[in-house]
């Protein structure tokens, strides 16, 4: 495949998406793995960090997908544009939907210090 190729630039941004994207996909495989196995002493705390564990991958996952497809179905670059801000915006407000599920689960079952004595 010639490198002008535009299938093969994109399988070039698309593997070199995922291989930045490895570590934090590895951190939030490893938290899902850790919150299933203390389910049984902490179901609530499990299951808020799996739900934000799981949006976290799926939400970039499903980020590009809609890039890649809507690239090539828009017909028009300022048209492009104009929804991948909207997808940004509505990514922005996912993620901090995401870190208030993992900021219930740090702090929502957690009893005052004061009150044990």
């Amino acid at each position: 495949m010639d490198v002008a190729d535009p299938r093969m630039l994109g399988e070039q941004i698309i593997s070199t998406y995922f291989l930045t994207m490895l570590p934090s996909l590895l951190i939030w495989i490893i938290a899902i793995l850790i919150a299933a196995i203390r389910w049984k002493k902490h179901p609530g705390v499990s299951r808020l960090v799996i739900i934000a564990a799981v949006l976290s991958i799926l939400l970039p996952v499903g980020n590009l997908c809609f890039r890649s497809w809507w690239f090539e179905a828009s017909e028009s670059i300022g048209q492009y544009f104009f929804w991948m801000t909207v997808v940004t915006g509505l990514s922005r407000v996912l993620m901090a939907g995401i870190w208030v599920l993992l900021l219930m689960a740090a702090f929502m079952w957690r009893t005052d210090s004061n009150s044990n004595r």
